[in-house]
């Protein structure tokens, strides 16, 4: 795990221009699109759900179902009020609708697909000019500040002078949109998604990236005490009960898999979600730098003086007190903290029927992290039982300032058999 976990940190640095296989839809694509890349496939719609509300179907890896419902949940205080909103079937919550804060009816409001196949200066490309005026990212070649997809040279291929689309990789699916929705009064929160994926390098084909920008645009001056979840419902296989979870803290990542012996054990995919970049905080320590990724052709920005958040918590449905349905803010509020509903901090000890504790003393264990352990050595927290598994994964606490977006990249990784996993532990 840790060096598939140094590739992927990598990768992010080295995602562009590789060339992909695959449906030639691109551009813009209207309201839903399922995204194929290698074995995957991701149903994702413009309003930030992954897989849930695109279509009646699921997350597969190889034909093979592993995700039932992805998205994340975010929270935190606005003065002293505790306010959650979200787009996660995990919690319930579906707040967010597409577009920008007070621009929901724009009729461009749709997803972007690029591809690193798409002919330079195509239909892609020139429908990415209204993804820019939506806050899109692009390569200015010539440094107006404008994005004016034009081939200058009339060579039919891009130069360094000349504008291109913020291409991740060889497929990247962008869409924006905000907090309001039906169940709570908007906060004003603006969140531009980016998700993006590789091909030809055999280490990152089974994994997509999703890049979360969130802005406030709300009346005050800031938002304080925010966390950000990773919120996911695996389904590994046919058969969604027999699945357990576990996270590995050190390392920022979370992940179900298949504890069985059945015949059909190299066919169930594991899953595991991370944190790649975490939020920015202040420091005022003059060594410290954040680092914020942008691909390679656009570059990486270091801030002086802040530093990226790391992996928090993590939390499993169900555990003792806890479930999924029909949660106050306050309560979910403070699942993302890393304590139980009611703001007490879990006590390990306390989930022996629910776990087993091998090689470890559950008084020494890390509260914040259930299930922290390796399942295949076996060592650490251990879940007992196989479930239907949901992961919260947290990020905070954070500050979102009025108008400066606070980004976040997590990775989804999907393996072919329980002994992928073993062999990436």
């Amino acid at each position: 795990m840790k060096n598939n976990k140094t590739i992927i940190f990598i990768a992010i640095l080295l995602l562009l221009g590789i060339k992909l296989n695959g449906q030639e839809v691109t551009g813009k694509v209207g309201r839903f699109y399922r995204i194929e890349n290698n074995k995957i496939t991701l149903p994702v719609s413009n309003d930030g759900n992954l897989v849930r509300g695109s279509e009646p179907s699921t997350g597969k890896f190889d034909g093979i179902p592993f995700l039932f419902s992805g998205g994340f949940v975010l929270g935190g205080l606005n003065n002293a009020d505790i306010w959650v909103r979200g787009q996660s079937f995990l919690t319930y919550v579906w707040d967010f609708i597409p577009g920008k804060v007070g621009d929901s009816q724009n009729p461009d409001n749709q997803l972007y697909v690029i591809k690193s196949s798409d002919p330079p200066f195509g239909k892609s490309w020139v429908d990415w000019i209204d993804a820019v005026k939506l806050g899109a990212r692009f390569y200015d070649g010539d440094g107006n500040g404008k994005y004016e997809p034009v081939d200058k040279n009339k060579n039919g291929k891009v130069d360094f002078d000349e504008d291109m689309p913020d291409l991740l990789g060889d497929i990247t699916v962008w869409c924006v949109y905000n907090d309001d929705g039906f169940f709570h009064l908007p906060q004003g929160i603006e969140v531009a998604q980016t998700i993006f994926g590789s091909s030809s390098r055999p280490y990152l084909r089974n994994v997509l990236f999703i890049r979360y920008a969130i802005t406030y645009r709300g009346s005050s001056s800031h938002l304080d005490s925010v966390y950000f979840s990773i919120a996911v419902d695996p389904d590994l296989g046919e058969n969604n009960l027999n699945n357990k979870a576990g996270c590995d803290k050190d390392f920022q990542i979370s992940y179900a898999y298949k504890d069985t012996l059945e015949n059909d054990v190299k066919k169930i995919p594991f899953f595991f979600t991370s944190f790649l970049q975490g939020p920015e905080i202040y420091t005022g320590v003059p060594n410290d730098k954040s680092n914020i990724n942008n691909g390679a052709i656009i570059g990486r920005r270091q801030n002086q003086g802040y530093t990226n958040l790391s992996h928090s918590s993590f939390f499993n449905f169900p555990a003792p007190d806890s479930f999924p349905y029909e949660l106050s803010e306050e309560q979910i509020y403070n699942l993302m903290k890393g304590t139980n509903i009611f703001g007490n901090q879990f006590v390990p000890c306390e989930f022996n029927e629910l776990s087993n504790f091998v090689n470890v003393n559950c008084d020494t264990l890390n509260p914040y992290f259930m299930y922290d352990g390796n399942p295949f050595t076996p060592k650490g927290w251990l879940m007992n039982n196989s479930i239907d598994v949901r992961m919260l994964s947290n990020i905070g606490p954070f500050t979102l300032k009025k108008d400066t977006a606070q980004e976040i990249i997590i990775a989804y990784a999907i393996g072919s058999s329980q002994s992928s996993l073993a062999d990436a532990f």
